[in-house]
């Protein structure tokens, strides 16, 4: 037996206090504003502030966008990112 394609599929599980990502507001799970731009198949990343006292998630370009060359807090409340 030969397999000819496989589609895997994941799930996770954040403990966050957002669903949606805080920038561009599509679903954290989905892609954000860039990939539905350039009509990519692949999943966007998502990130979450591991830090104690912020839990909030964000899609990775989102924030790779507004941190070019700065130090990395959440937008939100600005509080050192961790990423354990």
């Amino acid at each position: 037996m030969k397999v000819k394609s496989l589609n895997l599929v994941s799930s996770l599980q954040w403990n966050s206090i957002n669903d949606e990502c805080l920038i561009c507001n599509n679903p954290i799970g989905s892609n954000c504003i860039k990939c539905e731009n350039n009509q990519s198949t692949s999943h966007c990343l998502s990130v979450m502030n591991n830090n104690h006292h912020c839990k909030h998630s964000y899609h990775l370009h989102c924030l790779t966008n507004i941190y070019k060359n700065a130090s990395l807090k959440c937008p939100m409340c600005n509080i050192d990112w961790t990423n354990k």
